[in-house]
């Protein structure tokens, strides 16, 4: 593509309207694909802004000339949409105790008979609490919950999904604080919790004995 563009406003106008003949209209729309953000533009604007000029032009039995269009083009250049630069946070939580490894039961959150299996991760905000169960066929119940570090406030996510090695997602249901999933098999899983703007990530969370 040339430094600029070979073609008017009058002819991307008379491009716009249906003005001008097939192969001449087929030569601007190859030059458009090829990329010229300078027609490209002018057509986004000619799109949103000309209906309502041409209504009002109607209305009041008047034209409107291509040196208007023009010059309104000049004054109310089409707005130019940018991605927002505001990213996502993520935070990889990483293992604190796991009971498995060093034969501790927590106190915790949650009176349980039969010694569940308990294991504590964190960020550098929150702890997660992840605590498991046998189930029939086994199964493990697995649910869990986010607390501040002093262990006195607890957060209720907006969603919580275990991801197999396969790729298959579990969801979790979400009761106030705490979240659960169905029995599941034993095996190693990336766990994410999701707020409405930050998402904590489990990256090996294991399940079963």
């Amino acid at each position: 593509m040339s430094a600029k563009c070979p073609y008017t406003f009058a002819n991307r106008l008379d491009y716009h309207e249906g003005n001008v003949s097939p192969a001449m209209a087929q030569e601007i729309a190859n030059h458009i694909s090829s990329g010229c953000n300078e027609c490209a533009r002018s057509l986004v604007w000619m799109r949103s802004v000309l209906p309502a000029m041409h209504e009002s032009a109607m209305m009041g039995q008047l034209s409107v000339s291509q040196r208007a269009l023009k010059r309104a083009f000049a004054i109310m250049p089409p707005k130019v949409v940018r991605e927002n630069p505001i990213k996502r946070a993520v935070s990889v939580a990483r293992l604190l105790m796991d009971n498995r490894s060093n034969g501790m039961a927590f106190a915790g959150a949650r009176d349980l008979s039969g010694a569940p299996l308990r294991a504590m991760y964190q960020t550098d905000e929150l702890d997660i609490d992840m605590m498991q169960e046998p189930a029939s066929g086994g199964k493990w119940h697995l649910f869990g919950e986010a607390m501040s570090q002093d262990g006195e406030d607890v957060f209720s996510p907006d969603s919580v999904v275990l991801i197999s090695s396969d790729s298959h997602q579990i969801g979790a249901e979400v009761d106030d604080a705490e979240f659960s999933f169905p029995p599941i098999q034993s095996g190693t899983y990336s766990l994410k919790i999701a707020w409405d703007d930050h998402d904590v990530v489990v990256e090996d969370l294991v399940v079963g004995a």
